[in-house]
């Protein structure tokens, strides 16, 4: 019985670990200037980097932290951002400790996201069967965009307290870094993500990429 409380605190705290969480995804053909590494920022503090290969594959060991910002960098920078089925486009996000490792599947370029429409599908991102193409689009042309996990509150009882939905927009402390900060050269756009990274921070290993909800839609 000892052994199996130890064990059961274990579980239950491994969201709120210190230990890094793992991201990879690949970076899709069509930006401006060859993608050669992906950052992941605080401010204009880089918390975590990595190279991308000759095939567009990263892998980031994230360690926790909040209002995070994804870069791609060339020889200008991408901001990644994430849209949600709210009607937000989210630029930070959160890492809690001990989240299972995360596919982002492809990310695309799309220039402004805030004249980009969107389509939202459950499980929709490159090659998903009838729904979008390799492009990541869909039969109208609109950017697919999985945010299955936009409900939130998966992973543990603090998850909805400190979600990263509380900074809206692209609004708060973190708003404007890209315009601000020219360590990576000009402000190419803005790239977006087969499968968005979940709201609250802390993939829970049921979502495997975001795919976890049932809503779809479109909107800008």
């Amino acid at each position: 019985m000892k052994y199996n409380y130890v064990l059961g605190a274990l579980l239950l705290g491994a969201c709120g670990s210190s230990s890094p969480q793992v991201l990879s995804g690949r970076v899709a053909p069509g930006f401006p200037s060859t993608i050669t590494a992906v950052k992941v920022l605080k401010g204009a503090t880089v918390v975590a980097t990595a190279p991308v290969s000759a095939t567009g594959a990263f892998r980031l060991s994230v360690p926790p932290g909040t209002g995070l910002t994804l870069r791609l960098v060339g020889a200008g920078k991408d901001g990644v951002v994430f849209p949600r089925t709210s009607g937000t486009i989210q630029s930070s996000f959160a890492i809690r400790g001990g989240g299972v490792p995360f596919d982002l599947g492809q990310l695309h370029f799309v220039g402004s996201s805030t004249a980009t429409t969107f389509a939202f599908h459950t499980g929709g991102g490159s090659g998903s069967a009838g729904t979008c193409d390799d492009n990541g689009h869909d039969a109208n042309g609109a950017t697919c965009v999985d945010d299955g996990d936009q409900q939130g509150g998966t992973c543990d009882a603090e998850s909805e307290s400190d979600s990263e939905t509380t900074d809206g927009a692209d609004s708060g402390s973190d708003a404007g870094s890209d315009a601000t900060d020219t360590t990576d050269g000009p402000d190419q756009g803005d790239a977006v993500a087969d499968h968005n990274f979940p709201a609250d921070g802390c993939a829970d290993g049921g979502d495997n990429g975001g795919d976890d909800g049932t809503d779809s839609g479109s909107g800008t």
